[in-house]
């Protein structure tokens, strides 16, 4: 399926802003990008440990690492802003 328009369309160069909510409870393991830096999109961005296993944390756009709010060995809960 095609959609036909007129007039310009603007792609957006820079990187989104988004929130990155911890996808289960567990523990920090590794913040994997320091602020400022760009993380391409599905690069995971941080580990979080569960049941066991590490977890990839990751988002399906490119972002900016604006200022992490966990440290590496933090408790976090399912849908807490990391």
């Amino acid at each position: 399926w095609f959609l036909r328009v007129k007039g310009k369309i603007q792609v957006l160069q820079s990187p989104a802003k988004f929130d990155l909510k911890a996808l289960l409870s567990g523990r920090v393991h590794a913040l994997l990008f320091r602020p400022g830096s760009t993380v391409k999109a599905h690069v995971p961005i941080l580990m979080i440990e569960a049941f066991g296993m590490l977890i990839p944390h990751a988002l399906s756009v490119n972002v900016e690492v604006v200022d992490w709010k966990v440290h590496p060995e933090d408790l976090v809960f399912a849908g807490k802003p990391l």
